[in-house]
């Protein structure tokens, strides 16, 4: 069966309804669609859902400590553990600027799996240098596609 894994540091309601909405077309489709966070608890997002009354398959790599307190070699060794159980076809990636987005990237260059770079990143929502600019347009040569928010998303990575 063909696995797609959508990937975001940590789940909140909304992410519970699009990712509902997307195992139902995955099921239609014969495929598996299975959502991970890096962790079920964030210091910078203090959402109230709870995963269990959502119908999705949901891995947390760490659900006992926020994700700001996790060392960021623990938290990719475990990550990479769970990729390789796992195994999907495809991940979803939610950015580039975490290092457990950077792990999954990897893991999929690692083991010939393919990418989907999910951003709302736009030219006018931070400041710009060249250099940072540059390093980006790099690592975006290595994804397979991208999801992107609207067309001011993508007039920035084109």
């Amino acid at each position: 069966m063909f696995k797609v894994s959508v990937l975001f540091e940590n789940y909140g309601p909304y992410h519970f309804s699009r990712l509902g909405a997307f195992h139902k077309i995955c099921g239609s489709l014969n495929w598996e669609a299975v959502g991970i966070e890096l962790a079920r608890k964030q210091n910078k997002y203090e959402w109230a859902a709870d995963p269990d009354s959502y119908s999705i398959d949901l891995l947390s790599i760490s659900e006992d400590r926020p994700l700001e307190e996790i060392h960021s070699l623990t938290l990719i060794r475990k990550f990479f553990s769970t990729l390789n159980t796992l195994n999907p076809d495809v991940i979803a990636i939610a950015g580039y600027s975490h290092p457990g987005m950077l792990a999954a990237l990897v893991w999929s260059l690692w083991n010939r799996k393919s990418t989907i770079l999910m951003s709302a990143s736009k030219e006018d929502d931070a400041p710009r240098s060249f250099r940072t600019e540059y390093i980006k347009s790099l690592l975006l040569k290595v994804f397979n596609a991208a999801l992107v928010g609207g067309q001011p998303q993508k007039r920035y990575f084109l």
